[in-house]
């Protein structure tokens, strides 16, 4: 794994464990990078702002369930493993889904959510008739 996507995963992590005992607007990039233990100024090396960066965390988390499993898994087993996802973020989850419609930046992860949609329906349905 690139150095880059190993740094942007720590970063991420530090949010995702902040957003479990504060709001996201207690939430400073200053104390993402403190929990990270990387200097301040690295956030900005791969994020605009705490927007990108759940942003990020949506596409990245989703992506790696997703597409890095399900043609090794099958669908039956990649349903498990995205409730185990969804039961283990569930706080970050409700915050994050809190945020979106407070920020009224739902259409930035519409067009996102909607994909992940088409693709595992496409899959099930696939699998279900024997095409894969």
């Amino acid at each position: 794994m690139k150095k880059s996507i190993i740094t942007q995963k720590i970063i991420a992590k530090s949010f995702k464990d902040l957003m479990q005992s504060n709001a996201y607007h207690q939430i400073s990039v200053s104390d993402i990078m403190q929990v990270a233990k990387i200097r301040r100024q690295t956030f900005y090396n791969y994020f605009q702002n705490q927007e990108e960066l759940l942003s990020w965390i949506f596409e990245n988390d989703f992506a790696e369930l997703i597409n890095d499993n399900l043609d090794y898994y099958g669908w039956q087993k990649e349903l498990l493993l995205l409730l185990r996802y969804l039961d283990e973020n569930q706080i970050f989850i409700k915050k994050f889904l809190l945020l979106i419609k407070i920020l009224n930046t739902f259409s930035l992860f519409n067009g996102k959510i909607c994909l992940i949609k088409c693709f595992l329906t496409k899959k099930i349905s696939l699998t279900i008739i024997g095409q894969t």
